[in-house]
């Protein structure tokens, strides 16, 4: 059995904060890829590429999965862009 984890993230719309301020930061997560903005992406450059978008530590970077991705495959990037100091999420459908 695995260990329970807890990840942080915001519906859209969920407390009426403004979704994205600054340069856009959609990370689409599908069953064997991803996409920046729209541009396929290699996972492990993922968080090298989304630096440059991202001004202050709570900008927020929206995640939707699509094309059937699983919610693990969602969970493992967050957790992947945690480790990597990013710490605001938002997912959307």
């Amino acid at each position: 059995f695995g260990v329970d984890m807890v990840v942080n993230l915001k519906l859209a719309g969920d407390g009426g904060e403004e979704i994205n301020s600054g340069q856009p930061r959609l990370i689409d997560v599908l069953p064997d890829g991803m996409r920046l903005n729209g541009a396929d992406i290699a996972e492990p450059d993922l968080a090298g590429a989304l630096a440059p978008l991202v001004d202050a530590e709570d900008d927020i970077i929206v995640l939707r999965a699509i094309d059937g991705a699983v919610l693990q495959r969602l969970v493992d990037t967050v957790s992947a862009l945690e480790a990597q100091g990013f710490a605001s999420f938002v997912m959307v459908e």
